[in-house]
Protein backbone atom coordinates (compact mmCIF):
# COMPACT_ATOMS: atom_id res chain seq x y z
CA UNK A 1 0.00 0.00 0.00
CA UNK A 2 1.43 3.10 -1.17
CA UNK A 3 2.41 6.06 1.69
CA UNK A 4 -0.41 8.40 2.34
CA UNK A 5 -0.32 12.35 1.45
CA UNK A 6 -2.10 14.81 0.76
CA UNK A 7 -1.68 14.72 -2.95
CA UNK A 8 -3.21 11.16 -2.46
CA UNK A 9 -6.22 12.00 -1.04
CA UNK A 10 -8.08 13.23 -3.73
CA UNK A 11 -11.01 15.95 -4.86
CA UNK A 12 -13.22 15.20 -1.96
CA UNK A 13 -10.72 16.08 1.00
CA UNK A 14 -10.50 19.40 -1.05
CA UNK A 15 -13.47 20.01 -1.09
CA UNK A 16 -14.48 18.76 2.66
CA UNK A 17 -12.03 21.37 3.87
CA UNK A 18 -13.34 23.88 1.59
CA UNK A 19 -16.40 23.23 2.89
CA UNK A 20 -15.31 23.31 6.77
CA UNK A 21 -13.51 26.53 5.77
CA UNK A 22 -17.54 28.26 5.37
CA UNK A 23 -18.55 27.39 8.38
CA UNK A 24 -15.23 27.71 10.50
CA UNK A 25 -15.10 31.16 12.85
CA UNK A 26 -11.50 31.88 13.14
CA UNK A 27 -12.21 34.46 15.84
CA UNK A 28 -13.54 31.55 18.21
CA UNK A 29 -9.46 30.29 17.84
CA UNK A 30 -8.58 33.72 18.64
CA UNK A 31 -10.28 35.07 21.65
CA UNK A 32 -10.23 31.62 23.12
CA UNK A 33 -6.95 32.28 24.48
CA UNK A 34 -8.37 35.42 26.83
CA UNK A 35 -11.27 33.11 28.58
CA UNK A 36 -10.10 31.76 32.12
CA UNK A 37 -9.22 28.31 32.30
CA UNK A 38 -11.78 27.87 35.15
CA UNK A 39 -14.66 28.76 33.11
CA UNK A 40 -14.43 27.00 30.19
CA UNK A 41 -17.28 24.20 29.50
CA UNK A 42 -15.66 21.26 26.85
CA UNK A 43 -18.36 20.95 24.15
CA UNK A 44 -17.70 18.63 21.72
CA UNK A 45 -20.94 17.56 21.06
CA UNK A 46 -22.69 18.42 17.39
CA UNK A 47 -25.76 19.90 17.67
CA UNK A 48 -28.13 21.58 14.46
CA UNK A 49 -30.12 24.30 15.10
CA UNK A 50 -34.22 23.24 14.92
CA UNK A 51 -36.13 26.01 12.88
CA UNK A 52 -38.45 26.06 15.86
CA UNK A 53 -35.71 26.98 18.15
CA UNK A 54 -35.06 30.31 15.86
CA UNK A 55 -38.40 30.90 15.31
CA UNK A 56 -39.15 31.13 18.91
CA UNK A 57 -35.58 32.86 19.51
CA UNK A 58 -34.83 29.73 22.32
CA UNK A 59 -31.08 30.00 22.77
CA UNK A 60 -29.06 26.81 23.16
CA UNK A 61 -27.91 26.59 26.37
CA UNK A 62 -24.40 24.80 25.36
CA UNK A 63 -23.05 25.99 21.84
CA UNK A 64 -20.90 23.40 19.66
CA UNK A 65 -18.13 24.36 17.68
CA UNK A 66 -17.54 20.43 16.55
CA UNK A 67 -18.37 18.75 13.69
CA UNK A 68 -17.74 15.32 15.41
CA UNK A 69 -18.84 13.45 18.62
CA UNK A 70 -17.01 13.11 21.49
CA UNK A 71 -15.37 9.63 22.33
CA UNK A 72 -17.37 7.73 24.77
CA UNK A 73 -17.42 8.64 28.74
CA UNK A 74 -15.55 11.93 27.98
CA UNK A 75 -17.91 13.42 30.18
CA UNK A 76 -17.38 11.31 33.30
CA UNK A 77 -13.92 11.82 33.55
CA UNK A 78 -13.95 15.19 35.24
CA UNK A 79 -10.18 15.43 36.68
CA UNK A 80 -7.88 17.55 35.61
CA UNK A 81 -5.12 17.34 32.70
CA UNK A 82 -2.47 17.61 34.88
CA UNK A 83 -2.27 16.09 37.87
CA UNK A 84 0.37 16.06 41.15
CA UNK A 85 0.26 12.50 41.39
CA UNK A 86 0.55 9.20 38.74
CA UNK A 87 -2.29 7.16 40.57
CA UNK A 88 -4.45 9.71 42.11
CA UNK A 89 -6.62 6.48 43.44
CA UNK A 90 -3.90 5.17 45.41
CA UNK A 91 -4.32 7.86 47.89
CA UNK A 92 -1.82 11.16 49.38
CA UNK A 93 1.97 10.71 49.08
CA UNK A 94 1.97 10.37 52.67
CA UNK A 95 -0.50 7.63 52.78
CA UNK A 96 1.92 6.18 50.12
CA UNK A 97 4.79 6.49 52.16
CA UNK A 98 2.87 5.08 55.00
CA UNK A 99 2.05 1.82 53.24
CA UNK A 100 6.25 1.79 52.24
CA UNK A 101 7.33 2.19 55.44
CA UNK A 102 4.75 -0.89 56.84
CA UNK A 103 5.98 -2.76 54.23
CA UNK A 104 9.78 -2.67 55.31
CA UNK A 105 9.37 -3.78 58.18
CA UNK A 106 7.54 -6.88 57.79
CA UNK A 107 9.28 -9.95 57.80
CA UNK A 108 8.46 -12.94 55.79
CA UNK A 109 9.82 -15.43 53.95
CA UNK A 110 9.53 -17.45 50.40
CA UNK A 111 7.28 -15.66 47.81
CA UNK A 112 5.27 -13.12 50.11
CA UNK A 113 8.80 -11.92 50.60
CA UNK A 114 8.96 -11.46 46.31
CA UNK A 115 5.69 -9.87 46.76
CA UNK A 116 6.68 -7.38 49.62
CA UNK A 117 9.69 -6.60 47.85
CA UNK A 118 7.66 -5.94 44.80
CA UNK A 119 5.38 -3.76 46.64
CA UNK A 120 7.91 -1.88 47.85
CA UNK A 121 9.69 -0.98 44.77
CA UNK A 122 6.19 -0.13 43.37
CA UNK A 123 5.93 2.14 46.13
CA UNK A 124 9.43 3.79 45.48
CA UNK A 125 8.56 3.81 41.86
CA UNK A 126 5.36 5.76 42.49
CA UNK A 127 7.28 8.03 45.05
CA UNK A 128 10.05 9.38 42.22
CA UNK A 129 7.53 9.57 39.27
CA UNK A 130 4.75 11.50 41.78
CA UNK A 131 8.13 13.92 42.11
CA UNK A 132 8.80 14.04 38.35
CA UNK A 133 5.22 15.09 37.73
CA UNK A 134 5.61 17.75 40.17
CA UNK A 135 8.28 18.97 38.72
CA UNK A 136 7.37 18.62 35.15
CA UNK A 137 3.83 20.70 36.36
CA UNK A 138 6.10 23.29 37.95
CA UNK A 139 8.53 23.93 35.06
CA UNK A 140 5.47 24.27 32.99
CA UNK A 141 3.23 26.74 35.01
CA UNK A 142 6.76 28.73 34.81
CA UNK A 143 7.18 28.67 30.87
CA UNK A 144 3.31 29.47 30.56
CA UNK A 145 3.75 32.64 33.09
CA UNK A 146 6.74 33.74 30.63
Amino acid sequence: MPPRTIDNYGLEASQRYADDQKIYDDSLVKDAGRIPSRTRIEVTQPTFPLELDALLGIQLREHTIALFSAPKDFFVQRRPLFTSQICPSLGSDEKTEATMEKLQHIHVAGEAEKERETLVNFCASLDHLNKMIIHANNERSRTQKG
